[in-house]
This record gives structure tokens, sequence and C-alpha cells, in this order.
């Protein structure tokens, strides 16, 4: 068995030493039974296969995905599970040598994030139509993991994390923190892969639905992209998150608590002068997004849908009216892969976004269900627990 006998990391950067000589333990938060706990246990850690990374938890995101399956509402989960599949941290132990997706060696003691599927690099989709996020084995920390599977521990709510070695990790540089950087896990690269399935080139304006994090990675991607006209739609209630949308890009905010829907399509067509949007992003998750969405795209647009996690019912859509007359394409946007995950941080390693915002909540470990039912507070944009 592995051991590790230092329990905190100094705030600098400096790499620690570790010791093999005592048996590993690690605190995990485990849903047990749907919409009760999760329940704090402790677990021994087994010895790292070859090629396994050990990683001390730094922060953890809360994503609404983690509600979704806190409820019971997505399919793919089995019970008993640690849920988190936003993470970020040190590296605690190595077995063997480890390169992150540049090939640069990693080491004790690096800070790394890591993309949070795993995908098998054999079937079809991931060697003929390199669509790796479409994998046919794609498996899924914190998500479709369950606590008698390997790599153990599994989730991201959790003090340590085993990563398997086909798991792409990036070595973090950089000095933004943890806590603002782990939303680039999923909300991050998931939004990069749909500003890239939209193809922006050389359009002008784009609609945005939802001031969550995912529609804040959206509206900095499409900025980056030189997007002149970036409208962003929410309710009145989410003041804050649109006052900080502007920041990260958005330059119109329409109210959809405050207009009919056919008063939000004509502001959209004042906007853009009589045309409606070239392209319109889902990221609300919602069936009724989807159904106003259809609206605002103007000819020859895309309409990406990407906030949909879980399965939400069918929608209305007027085929004639918004997909054949206006030849738009409707494109839905799974997850995303290492690429989009590489491709977002070194944008976000930038600088001049606002990142430190984002989080509104911090908890610890043994707050997990208050973590999660977090997500359903409006007044919080992303919460983050530091194990």
């Amino acid at each position: 068995m592995i051991s590790f006998f230092c329990l905190e990391f100094p705030a600098s950067d400096a790499k620690n030493t570790y010791s093999p000589a005592q048996k590993m333990k690690s605190k995990s938060a485990v849903i047990e039974k749907f919409g009760e706990g999760p329940v704090v246990r402790e677990f021994d850690i087994a010895s790292l296969k070859k090629g396994e990374v050990l990683v001390r938890i730094e922060s953890a995101g809360v994503c609404g995905s983690d509600l979704h399956i806190f409820r019971g509402e997505d399919p793919r989960i089995k019970l008993p599970m640690i849920p988190g599949h936003e993470g970020i941290g040190r590296i605690a132990d190595i077995k063997g040598a480890a390169v992150d997706v540049t090939g640069e060696k990693i080491s004790e003691g690096d800070r790394i994030i890591w993309d949070r599927g795993i995908v098998c690099g054999r079937c079809v989709y991931c060697t003929v139509y390199k669509k790796p996020y479409l994998c046919e084995n794609r498996r899924t920390y914190g998500i479709t993991f369950s606590v008698g599977d390997e790599p153990f521990p599994n989730g991201c709510y959790s003090e340590y994390i085993k990563l398997s070695p086909e798991t792409g990790m990036v070595r973090i540089t950089g000095s933004i923190s943890p806590d603002a950087l782990v939303p680039v896990s999923c909300s991050g690269a998931t939004s990069f892969h749909a500003v890239e399935e939209a193809g922006l080139n050389g359009m002008e304006s784009v609609l945005i639905q939802g001031p969550g994090p995912m529609g804040m990675f959206t509206a900095l991607f499409c900025r980056e992209k030189e997007i002149k006209t970036i409208i962003m739609t929410g309710s009145s209630s989410s003041g804050d998150r649109i006052k900080l949308a502007r920041e990260f890009g958005v330059t119109h905010v329409i109210y959809r608590d405050r207009l009919t829907l056919k008063e939000q399509v004509e502001a959209v067509r004042e906007i853009t002068g009589g045309r409606g949007t070239d392209a319109v992003f889902e990221m609300a998750g919602t069936a009724k997004a989807v159904e106003t969405g259809q609206y605002f795209v103007g000819k020859g647009g895309t309409y990406v849908i990407a906030g949909v996690a879980v399965p939400v019912g069918k929608v209305g859509i007027e085929v004639y009216e918004n997909l054949v007359r206006k030849n738009v394409a409707f494109k839905g946007v799974w997850v995303s892969d290492t690429s989009h995950l590489r491709k977002a941080l070194q944008i976000i390693e930038k600088g001049g976004y606002p990142f430190e915002k984002i989080i509104s909540r911090r908890f610890t470990l043994d707050r997990a269900r208050d973590a999660i039912e977090s997500v359903a507070d409006r007044g919080v944009l992303k919460a983050v627990i530091n194990p």
C-alpha cells in the first residue's frame, strides 16, 4: 500500500516529499441514496498501478449536473458513488513516469487539472471520426463510476482522487487560484466546444441563453472570436450575474420575465438590424429555453444546444418557420474532450477576465449537501468544495 504523511500543502508551489511506508486513507462524500446525504466515508487507497496518478484535491467544482445526480435524474448513475467531475489539485504520488497532454513530465507536488472523461481510443468515434467526446466506452469521474469501480477514489468530492493512465492531464503553472480555475474542466471546456461547433468565423452577432458559468464562458470565447454583438437572456432576478456577464463580453441584455416572447424576438431583431442573430447558444439546460431559442436565430444561422445534460422531454419546433425557411442548423453539443480543455485553459490563463468573481460560495467536504443544493440558489453563481 502507498502512504502519505503530510495532509497539508504549503501555500507556495514548492514540491513535497512523500513516504510509502504507511497505509493511506481518504475521506470522500458518498451518495448512497438519491436525495439523501452525501455521507462522508473514509476509505483505504490501494497501491497505485503502473501509470496511475494520485492527486490531493485542492478544489472541487459544484456543477448543475451534480444536483441532477443527487436527485436521481441522470440515468448513468450507479450507487453508491462519489460525485464531483470538476477537480484541480496537486500530485501526491505517481507510479512510474507520467506526462501531461503536451508530453511534459509531471512530478509529485505539481498542480494539475484533468479531462473528466476517459475514452477508449479504440472505437470508431475515437479513431475514425476523431470525436472522442462521443466515445462509446467513455467513463466520467464523479458521474459514471461507483464506489466499487477502479480507479478509486474516483470522484472529486474527496480528499484524493486516483487518475487512470488514460486520463488527459494538464500541468498548471499560472497564478490563477484553484477555485477560480476549476470550472474550466467542465463549464469552460464544454462552452469552448460549443463555440467551436458554431463555426463563428465571419459572424457578427450571437445570443446566449442563461447567465450561469457556461453562459459566462461562452461570452468570453465569443469575445475572443471578436464577435461584435453578444446578447444574453436571463431573468431580472439574475441582476448580479448579468452585471458580471458584461465583464465577460456581453453587450446587450434581454430580461425574459419582463417581455413576452414576441417582444424578445423584436428586441433581438432591433439589435441585429432586423436579421436575428448568427448563432444562439442554449446554456440554460431547460426544455423551455430550447423552445424559445429557436425564434432568435437569423437566416443561415446556427442554434447550438449545449446546456441540456439530462433528459428534459420533448420540445416543439416550428420546422418550416424556424428550421427550413431560415436554413438554420440545429446542433447538439455533448460534453468536451481534452483538446477543448487545453484550448480553453490557454485562453483563460492569458488573464484579463474576472474569474475570481465566478465563485460565490465555498464549502468543506462535510457540507457537500449544502454545496449541491446551492446550485438551485439563483444567488449562487458557482460553488466549490475545498476538501
